[in-house]
């Protein structure tokens, strides 16, 4: 086995970086303002529970940030076949479900139908769309491909490769 791949390094910590710091970062900055910045005058005016609505989506964020950091956890600190099949999971999850379900909960608190609200979401930009599936298939890839991640999660003791999906 070749000690420079293995353990937590390369791109495990690009993705960890990306997924437990710049992701939450990013989630903060745009729903902050949605909450308790500029924008929230207008949702305040277009939502009839108000206080309600902020504590369900900051609940929602933080759900969000605490199953990347999780994630992350298990990334540094757990080296078995479970955190390659967590960290598979959580990377559609964030890409496919989390998006919907926030806007999901936003068209309950609007008073508009699911798909009407998500058609406008990305109807200025529907690259963002897909955007988030094209990074949930690069880093599925690489965590299906990479030396360091078989090495370092998937190998037994022994040196057998143990399967992730069986």
């Amino acid at each position: 086995m070749e000690r420079d791949l293995y353990g937590f390094g390369g791109w495990l910590i690009l993705f960890s970086i990306g997924l437990g710091i710049l992701t939450p970062l990013v989630e903060i900055a745009s729903v902050y303002p949605m909450l308790f910045g500029a924008e929230s005058i207008f949702f305040e005016a277009q939502i009839e529970n108000w206080s309600l609505f902020r504590v369900i989506f900051t609940l929602f964020v933080a759900g969000e940030i605490a199953l990347f950091t999780y994630t992350c956890y298990r990334l540094i600190n757990v080296y078995n076949p479970e955190t390659v099949r967590i960290t598979r999971i959580v990377i559609w999850v964030s890409a496919l479900v989390l998006p919907a379900l926030g806007i999901f909960i936003l068209a309950q608190f609007l008073g508009m139908p699911f798909g009407d609200l998500f058609a406008a979401s990305y109807e200025e930009s529907p690259f963002e769309l897909i955007r988030p599936l094209i990074w949930a298939g690069i880093w599925t890839a690489y965590f299906s491909m990479s030396e360091r991640v078989r090495q370092t999660y998937l190998e037994s003791r022994d040196g057998e490769t143990e399967e992730v999906f069986t």
